[in-house]
């Protein structure tokens, strides 16, 4: 049997946090839109795009390995996940320790 779709879209709690490796961020989508997942710098500059297109209802799991859209290492310190959909954002504070 199929887990139940979520009722609410949401981007949940970042998974640990603070981070050493990577961390896994999952998006709830309540019904189809469309999605874009990125992380940003503590001074707002695009570090990585996860995400970016329509998805269906359900549950998707992403995960960040510290890495900018290039592939360099960032620094230890605190990013921001931001998910956004066509009607509403929501922003996690990650804490990324080397």
């Amino acid at each position: 049997m199929a887990p139940p779709l979520p009722t609410v879209t949401e981007l949940e709690s970042a998974m640990p946090n603070p981070f050493h490796n990577s961390v896994s961020l999952a998006i709830r989508m309540a019904k189809t839109g469309a999605v874009q997942l990125d992380i940003y710098s503590v001074d707002g500059c695009l570090v990585r795009s996860l995400a970016k297109g329509n998805y269906e209802p359900g549950t998707y799991n992403f995960t960040w390995d510290g890495r900018g859209e290039h592939g360099e290492s960032m620094a230890s310190g605190i990013f921001y996940a931001r998910m956004a959909t066509s009607n509403a954002h929501f922003v996690r504070k990650l804490t990324y320790l080397k």
